[in-house]
């Protein structure tokens, strides 16, 4: 079995109550051997996960439960944890009784989002502070590859469907589609436009095309670079008027009309913390770095 195997913390060790309860979680059994087909085994196979991973997600888990308990906050799980914690509720007798009565001596409901920009805000900053409590009480960094970045966690690894292997192929996206659909649009029109232009103006000046309107294949060519700078330009990524992190806050490339207004907006989100702002659309010079937009107090948030 190939788990990561850590010292107790200082922390643990000078609590008693925390400690006992880390040992008990420890040595909690979710697979039962006179099982044909394991609690970790229709983990793995429900994710697809070796059987080494599964069991590190399963410790993680545990982890996981104890700062459930102890933390003194809110605590949201990475999607990996999850997993397990899905399955587990499934095996009522197990998580209710074995789990929540005799040892957590407490329940533990698993409450999902409701929904909307605020309950966002809101998970992210509960993951926020169980990544940094998980590091405060058990005396190192969660594994990345278990408990994934905040980005990650909630931008990149959330996009699940239970698909029947009977009916469906499964082909991975390239690597250019990835890219393609995280809000890179705009650029790539500009960039797949300024080629073909770049193109076109290279075969009029070979072939036998007049001076005259290869000046103006000259001109769509100018316009092209000016699709590339704008296309670069909208996801200029700035620093959050929420929680301060530089280059997070970003254009969701999202518009509307202001409310009883002709103005219209765009829609920043931050990738750290899932705030979100509607920003009017500057107009050219309108801002001069001033904060007048409200963004970001010196044209964060504006996209200028």
């Amino acid at each position: 079995m190939n788990t990561q195997l850590y010292e107790i913390s200082p922390t643990l060790a000078a609590n008693p109550d925390w400690l006992h309860l880390y040992h008990k979680l420890q040595d909690f059994k979710l697979d039962h051997k006179s099982s044909a087909f394991t609690f970790s085994a229709r983990l793995a196979r429900e994710n697809r996960w070796d059987p080494d991973y599964t069991n590190r997600v399963i410790t993680e888990y545990k982890r996981f439960l104890l700062l459930a308990v102890v933390a003194g906050h809110p605590v949201t799980p990475s999607d990996q944890v999850d997993q397990a914690w899905h399955l587990h509720l499934t095996y009522s007798r197990s998580y209710w009784h074995g789990l929540c009565q005799e040892i957590l001596k407490k329940p533990l409901h698993h409450q999902p989002t409701t929904g909307g920009s605020q309950e966002q805000i809101k998970f992210h900053n509960w993951y926020s502070d169980t990544l940094a409590s998980y590091q405060r009480i058990f005396g190192h960094k969660p594994p990345e590859d278990i408990w994934p970045s905040i980005d990650n966690r909630f931008v990149h690894n959330t996009d699940f469907y239970r698909i029947n292997k009977q009916q469906h192929w499964f082909i991975k996206k390239p690597v250019l589609w990835l890219w393609f659909s995280q809000a890179k649009l705009a650029t790539l029109i500009a960039y797949i436009t300024a080629g073909f232009l770049l193109s076109a103006d290279t075969l009029l000046a070979a072939s036998n095309v007049s001076k005259e309107n290869r000046d103006i294949s000259g001109f769509f060519v100018f316009i092209g670079f000016m699709l590339i700078i704008a296309g670069v330009g909208n996801h200029f990524e700035h620093k959050c008027p929420n929680c301060s992190k530089t280059k997070a806050f970003f254009n969701t490339l999202q518009t509307r009309l202001k409310p009883s207004t002709e103005i219209n907006q765009q829609l920043y989100s931050c990738k750290s913390c899932g705030y979100q702002k509607w920003v009017d659309k500057p107009q050219a010079g309108s801002c001069g770095g001033g904060g007048g937009c409200g963004g970001c107090g010196g044209c964060g948030g504006c996209g200028g």
